[in-house]
């Protein structure tokens, strides 16, 4: 395993109330599970290799907690070692703190996934699409 760097030393993550809510409105229409949605995200900002930028961090007062042992079950290596392969491969994010930046990754990804998903004009349709993808047989 390659995550024997700071990302270890996480425990919980704070999630603005308004990504909460996100997640439960996107959770209740799909059946799919916060933990798993902010899992998505994670590797979305990843994939997409877009950085973080300050102005888009949410700062609220109000957070839900999610423990690490929730958010990735038994996968938290498998995330961590995700991590540390982008964080290598993106000299520009050396400067930053990488719990710090683990975090953001999530929370950001997040909030990418849900904006996605309830999209304005047509959320609903988005949603049901969506379902059906994942209840799908093949």
């Amino acid at each position: 395993m390659i995550n024997n760097n700071r990302c270890s030393d996480f425990k919980s993550i704070q999630i603005p109330i308004t990504l909460w809510q996100k997640l439960g409105r996107i959770a209740s229409q799909t059946g799919i599970t916060r933990n798993l949605i902010l899992r998505m995200g994670f590797c979305y900002r990843i994939e997409q290799d877009k950085g973080l930028s300050e102005d888009k961090t949410i700062k609220e007062i109000e957070n839900k907690i999610i423990s690490k042992e929730v958010l990735f079950a038994d996968y938290s290596d498998l995330f961590f070692d995700l991590f540390y392969i982008w964080y290598r491969s993106s000299p520009d994010m050396k400067t930053k703190d990488e719990l710090e930046l683990f975090k953001s990754l999530i929370i950001e990804g997040g909030n990418d996934i849900c904006n996605k998903l309830l999209d304005k004009e047509d959320e609903i349709h988005t949603l049901k699409k969506l379902k059906t993808l994942i209840t799908e047989d093949n």
